[in-house]
């Protein structure tokens, strides 16, 4: 059986995504709705309307299940395993690649101790904002998050630049994969965009440095070529 990844009903009409739950065998829709409810919030509210669309409320498990609204349950931080211990000091092309994504200086060395530090790059088109986020050195690879891209006509070229300055900085500080975060993607056409190219989309935890919390994100991991 095969399971439908959540964020690929996500952008699209309400009415679209019951009738294709719909035509799935039972065993199936149940599946995937259980795996809507519990990646994020989006994707279970998503599936909380469709339950009700299509008239499966006297599914007690899975009508309970929604009612805990799982994808709320506490996500476990991020762990920064080996980096804190004794952080190496920065090459020059690691300066470079953080000053490409325009992160403080004062901020290098927490980012060599897997501190999350906050990103600012300029945007790709004349009336579009700065695209703002996170970079965060973990010991298997590097965290490259966007928060903010209000950058109408280039979202997409942000995200794009994003990455391959993200690439930069990985391959500087020895990294083999970069894992690139989208937090609140509310552009519909750059979401289905996003699950095309095989982005996930999941709840995780927000770092302190943006208020923390919870947030609802699309993520996908790319190798990092020598």
């Amino acid at each position: 059986m095969t399971v439908k990844r959540p964020a690929e009903y996500l952008f699209r009409p309400f009415d679209e995504v019951v009738r294709e739950l719909g035509e799935l065998p039972e065993p199936e829709r149940h599946a995937t709705l259980t795996e809507m409810l519990a990646v994020s919030e989006s994707t279970g509210t998503l599936a909380k309307k469709a339950i009700v669309a299509l008239g499966m409320e006297g599914q007690r498990d899975l009508v309970e299940y929604a009612s805990t609204n799982p994808w709320s349950a506490p996500k476990p931080r991020m762990s920064l395993v080996d980096v804190r211990a004794g952080a190496a000091p920065l090459s020059q092309a690691a300066i470079r690649a953080l000053n490409a994504l325009g992160v403080d200086r004062k901020e290098h060395a927490d980012f060599a101790k897997g501190v999350a530090v906050a990103t600012r790059i300029a945007p790709t088109t004349a009336n579009g904002d700065p695209t703002e986020g996170y970079v965060q050195l973990m010991s298997d690879r590097l965290i490259s998050s966007i928060v903010t891209v209000r950058d109408v006509g280039g979202g997409l070229a942000s995200i794009m630049g994003f990455r391959t300055k993200s690439i930069e900085l990985a391959r500087a500080v020895d990294r083999p994969e970069v894992e690139l975060v989208g937090h609140a993607i509310l552009n519909d056409r750059l979401g289905r965009v996003l699950v095309r190219q095989g982005f996930e989309f999941v709840r995780r935890p927000l770092p302190d440095l943006f208020g923390g919390g919870d947030d609802d994100v699309f993520f996908k991991r790319f190798d990092v070529e020598k």
